[in-house]
């Protein structure tokens, strides 16, 4: 049969850069901040309210798209409103603010617990993303929980037309959980989105930027992929500030320049092997790491963080997670070879050459 392997890194161009991320997809954590360090891309500001303004004055200085990638959603939204300011001070993003509400997803929520009532909260919105041809719920159909109760394990819930339901949420599968948020967006604004939009073929996670805001609200999108989306006034939207995003949204976007913010007290579930991986390697051409200690922050990104350690303790048996080309592959989360989280590779094949990077 013929084979083929992914083993070469395209995305960086700069041969120090692309020994960092060589060093972390082979989880030589150590080796590859010694080298950052060496480059004097590692910077040490205990201070949080400082090095967040060193990462807003850093990120607005930067040529080209920049990302900065944080492991946690407390972190991404204060760099988010951080570095959005100060570009609207510079012009760089229109001054005028619309309001606009947002389905932010329930991040506490695990695929287990959306099975019980319990765990839902009076005002949560729903997106059935299979439906159910038995409660009449259509694909892609939104609705609010109006009650919950835990002891029943059922959900009451109403539609967009006031219509109402009641189910056990045991029986419904392919579900998602948001709650809603206010979000200011501006002409000019780097954003997310936090769900597909399958109208305008466009991916979760995407980034863009808001290219016109009209008078009623409405907003025009313009992805990084050059494809354009239109955001409704009348609903709330899937869509978050795109500046400062977590390692997991990062997960297959490409910048010119990367940021990583990491604390080094941070819990092993949120700073570790993957994070290091994911987070390194995103950018073309600069890396930057701001920290409030450069050696406890290497420790912390050297632990390897299984996220089946959950279900220790139980039953389960442990699961394995696969690589692009259905290799397991263990804690690191990446594989050998293996681009497993948006790394640029290019491919060379006995016989049959693939040579796509993504």
């Amino acid at each position: 049969m013929r084979t083929a392997k992914l083993d070469e890194i395209v995305r960086q161009k700069d041969p120090g850069l692309k020994q960092v991320v060589d060093d972390l997809a082979h989880g030589r954590v150590r080796e590859a901040v010694s080298e950052l360090q060496r480059q004097g891309r590692v910077h040490d500001i205990p201070d949080r309210h400082e090095r967040f303004n060193a990462i807003t004055r850093d990120y607005a200085d930067s040529a080209g798209r920049t990302l900065v990638v944080a492991p946690d959603n407390q972190s991404r939204r204060e760099l988010n409103d951080h570095i959005r300011h100060e570009l609207k001070d510079r012009g760089v993003v229109g001054r005028e603010d619309h309001p606009a509400t947002v389905l932010v997803p329930r991040q506490d929520m695990t695929g287990a617990d959306r099975a019980w009532a319990a765990q839902y909260r009076e005002g949560d919105v729903i997106r059935y993303t299979k439906g159910s041809q038995q409660l009449g719920i259509k694909p892609g159909e939104y609705a609010t929980v109006r009650d919950v109760d835990a002891r029943r394990n059922t959900l009451k819930v109403e539609f967009s037309d006031r219509s109402t339901t009641e189910y056990d949420p045991r029986r419904l599968r392919g579900v998602a959980v948001y709650e809603k948020a206010e979000r200011s967006f501006s002409e000019g604004d780097r954003v997310q989105l936090t769900a597909p939009n399958k109208a305008a073929g466009l991916a979760n996670r995407e980034l863009g930027t808001v290219e016109r805001v009209a008078p009623s609200g409405e907003m025009k999108l313009r992805m990084d992929s050059g494809r354009t989306a239109t955001v409704a006034a009348d609903k709330p939207a899937h869509l978050d500030h795109g500046y400062a995003v977590t390692s997991h949204s990062a997960q297959g976007a490409t910048a010119d320049k990367v940021i990583v913010h990491a604390e080094s007290g941070q819990s092993a579930a949120l700073v570790n092997e993957r994070f290091a991986y994911v987070a390194g390697s995103r950018m073309r051409e600069g890396l930057d790491v701001y920290t409030d200690n450069s050696q406890g922050l290497t420790s912390s990104l050297e632990r390897q963080f299984d996220k089946t350690a959950a279900l220790r303790g139980t039953d389960a048996a442990p699961r394995q997670e696969h690589g692009v080309n259905g290799h397991a592959k263990g804690a690191t989360g990446a594989t050998s070879h293996v681009e497993q989280q948006g790394q640029s590779t290019q491919s060379s094949s006995m016989g049959q050459g693939l040579g796509h990077g993504r």
